[in-house]
């Protein structure tokens, strides 16, 4: 479901427009987001902006940020848009994780 619309990720490599989707995983109800490209007429997925890991604890209004490999730079670009905010790092196993509370309204 699209939440918010112009949102960008400037990566390692390229700065991307998108529109910023709320989903939640199907095996414990989290919250996901991805930026997806609709400028051609259909859903390209440009990113997921999410991680899904059990073993953080989160409250219902948190997510954990990827902001390592092709989403370097995620973490910023959200924070600087002014979705998320109080980032917390986590490390899990050979990558930093990032707990942030979610600014953005949640739909029903």
């Amino acid at each position: 479901m699209k939440v918010k619309d112009n949102v960008y990720f400037e990566g390692p490599h390229e700065k991307y427009v998108g529109e910023l989707h709320l989903e939640r995983y199907s095996f414990n109800d989290r919250i996901a987001l991805s930026l997806v490209d609709t400028s051609e007429g259909f859903a390209e997925p440009i990113a997921f902006c999410t991680v899904c890991v059990p073993g953080i604890p989160l409250n219902e209004d948190q997510v954990i940020i990827k902001n390592y490999s092709e989403n370097q730079g995620m973490l910023k670009s959200l924070i600087d848009q002014e979705i998320i905010a109080n980032p917390t790092s986590y490390v899990n196993g050979f990558v930093t994780l990032y707990v942030c509370d979610l600014l953005i309204p949640i739909p029903e």
